[in-house]
């Protein structure tokens, strides 16, 4: 819409929503550019036909009584202050409907816009952003923008709840999809290893990348979730105590899942498992890579923990032998115990290649 033209000023308009929800109100004047606007001296702003002090500025932001008012706004130049434009409108106007506008799916690591449309008896819309804040339990908000939170679901996609609210008002929500094109179904959620038929070990795990929290912190008998206050299914590393039953005697888990979901930049992933044993010796045993629908679970009570694995799609089971040194004497500092397995996960390829004390180590199949 063009703006008003003047005799004794600049063309400009009173510009502004018709119908508030509220008694909140905000009005603009509109120039047709920077240097119309820069001829101007002075601003007046009336309320219904009364001045209004102390509001030399191009904008009205106020709070007003419900009912039908009328705003008006002049100009000051240099060749004299101007007519007075008016336009009227309505506060507390009430609504047939509130609802939330935006994106109903956005991926995992962008962002949505969101806003709050109100609806009259007349079939008329406007946008009541400003008068709503922003919520989610799935996600942030920065004003009117959603950044989602991180994908603890273990699926690749999520419903997620937004909610507007404002006082005076009932909250109006609505739900979209999160899809994370980062998690596949091809990715494994967690990697178990179990060593067999050694009671007499001081044996350890831990994460050997830089940019991961808690890396190098280490799961071990009494020491068995890292980091040691998550519950077992959110953890990074499960460790077992000693096992004791024939062949298992001990097992540790690492939380693969978790950590492509919260270091998705990550190239690939090294895990160490070391030890010693009474007497040095052989020691074998096996692994796997639990597939996604896979979760992580801690049986027994503190001194038998055995981890375990709530899953109903498994990757292949891989046998491994390595060795183990002397030594053993309830020390469980990472540069007092030697490397019994090392495995280095590609995630670009979503395959695992394990090194032994003893041997050049290999690559199983990709579950």
């Amino acid at each position: 819409m063009s703006n008003t033209i003047c005799l004794t000023g600049p063309a400009f308009s009173v510009t502004g929503n018709l119908s508030f929800i509220s008694q909140r109100v905000s009005f603009q004047l509109s120039f047709d550019g920077p240097a119309e606007q820069g001829m101007v001296n002075a601003y007046d702003w009336y309320l219904d036909g009364d001045l209004i002090i102390d509001q030399n500025q191009p904008a009205f932001n106020g709070t007003l009584s419900c009912g039908t008012h009328t705003i008006g706004a002049r100009v000051l130049t240099d060749l004299g202050w101007t007519g007075v434009k008016t336009i009227s409108f309505q506060t507390c106007r009430p609504t047939v409907s509130t609802v939330i506008s935006g994106p109903g799916s956005i991926d995992q690591y962008a962002t949505g816009t969101y806003n709050v449309i109100a609806t009259f008896s007349d079939n008329t819309s406007i946008d009541v952003t400003d008068e709503y804040t922003f919520s989610s339990p799935d996600g942030t908000f920065s004003g009117d923008v959603f950044t989602p939170g991180a994908n603890n679901t273990g699926e690749p996609f999520r419903i997620a709840t937004i909610t507007a609210s404002s006082d005076g008002f009932p909250d109006v929500s609505t739900e979209i999809t999160i899809s994370d094109d980062t998690y596949n179904l091809g990715d494994p959620a967690i990697l178990v290893v179990d060593l067999f038929n050694n009671t007499s070990l001081n044996v350890m795990a831990y994460i050997d990348n830089a940019e991961v929290t808690d890396n190098h912190v280490a799961a071990y008998t009494g020491h068995n979730i890292v980091p040691f206050d998550n519950q077992p299914a959110d953890a990074l590393i499960l460790a077992s105590d000693l096992i004791r039953q024939g062949t298992l005697n001990w097992r540790f888990e690492f939380n693969m899942a978790q950590l492509l979901t919260d270091y998705p930049t990550s190239t690939s992933f090294v895990f160490y498992i070391k030890g010693r044993a009474s007497a040095a010796g052989p020691v074998s045993g096996t692994f796997a890579l639990k597939a996604h629908d896979s979760q992580m679970s801690l049986l027994n009570s503190p001194g038998s923990y055995i981890p375990t694995v709530i899953v109903t799609n498994l990757g292949y089971p891989v046998n491994f032998s390595s060795t183990v040194v002397a030594g053993a004497n309830g020390s469980y500092a990472e540069g007092d115990l030697t490397q019994i397995l090392k495995f280095t996960y590609d995630v670009a390829s979503k395959s695992i290649s394990y090194e032994t004390a003893t041997s050049g180590g290999g690559s199983p199949p990709a579950p």
